[in-house]
């Protein structure tokens, strides 16, 4: 269905719910088609949980890098790392 622009503000309730009903609206200002008027489809409910258990992580992902496994990625001991960073903080 195309309706004026006009017609699309005085009629603007019965017009969604035309659209409600799965009806495409088309408003046209001067002829030309400007705007569709169309249901939206709910959103499907999102599952908590869903991504469980697809980012794995290794064991000790959480702990500081030792000296060692600094200096081979050239950052420097772990008591450089954390005085550079309360530098940059401070």
């Amino acid at each position: 269905m195309e309706v004026n622009l006009y017609e699309a503000k005085t009629e603007l309730s019965q017009l969604v719910e035309r659209a409600t009903v799965g009806e495409e609206i088309i408003i046209a200002e001067a002829d030309k088609p400007v705007v569709r008027l169309i249901r939206i489809e709910a959103a499907s409910r999102r599952v908590l949980g869903s991504a469980a258990f697809t980012v794995l992580c290794s064991d000790g992902w959480d702990s500081a890098p030792s000296d060692e496994e600094l200096n081979a990625l050239s950052i420097g001991t772990t008591a450089e790392l954390l005085l550079d960073t309360l530098a940059i903080l401070c």
